[in-house]
């Protein structure tokens, strides 16, 4: 605008005021298109802000109330591919990254509780097992094969069993070694029963 005003005028008055006209018109064409232009983009960023904050309270959620480790793993993974498709928001982004960012940290920290807590059951586990099988040994050992003590037996491979999982690395192990001990028991009584 300015520039067409430095340009000077013309010689006839119409002209000038014709061209300043058309001049006029474009400039406004291209506010126009501008504020049309933005007024979408903050439409589209609002959009963005709303999906972003609709991520972040669905994983708040996540963290929460999770049950397993491993398909909540796999729900956090996939909002954080939403989050990546939604794409930049506009003002406030970095803000609502930081927001998300500390969900997921939440996220890995209540994981890694999680496993420990896990581990340390399994482990608990393991040591009722190993004790059982001692004590399976040791009824063994002194066996009268009564049918109370027959009795007995069945009942603790009842507890056995009940005691739940101690984890891959053990529990098979520790089923076949109890098992061992029970099958020899049975084995003994039928020799001792006959």
């Amino acid at each position: 605008s300015i520039e067409f005003r430095n340009a000077g005028r013309c010689s006839k008055k119409e002209q000038d005021d014709e061209l300043w006209n058309k001049f006029r018109e474009v400039k406004d064409e291209f506010y126009n298109k501008k504020k049309a232009y933005f007024d979408e983009l903050d439409k589209s960023n609002a959009e963005k802000k709303a999906k972003k904050e609709d991520i972040i309270a669905r994983a708040k959620e996540l963290v929460e109330s999770f049950e397993n480790i491993k398909e909540a793993n796999a729900k956090m993974g996939e909002l954080m591919n939403e989050w990546k498709a939604v794409g930049y928001s506009g003002r406030g982004d970095e803000h609502l990254w930081k927001e998300f960012s500390k969900v997921m940290n939440q996220f890995q920290d209540e994981k890694k509780h999680r496993h420990n807590e896990i581990v340390k059951m399994f482990e608990e586990r393991a040591t009722k097992k190993e004790q059982m099988i001692k004590d399976m040994k040791a009824l063994l050992a002194d066996s009268d094969f009564s049918n109370e003590e027959i009795v007995k037996v069945k009942n603790m491979r009842k507890e056995f069993n009940a005691i739940g999982f101690a984890g891959k690395d053990k529990d098979d192990e520790l089923y076949e070694r109890f098992n061992e001990v029970v099958k020899k028991y049975f084995e003994e009584m039928k020799f001792y029963k006959i």
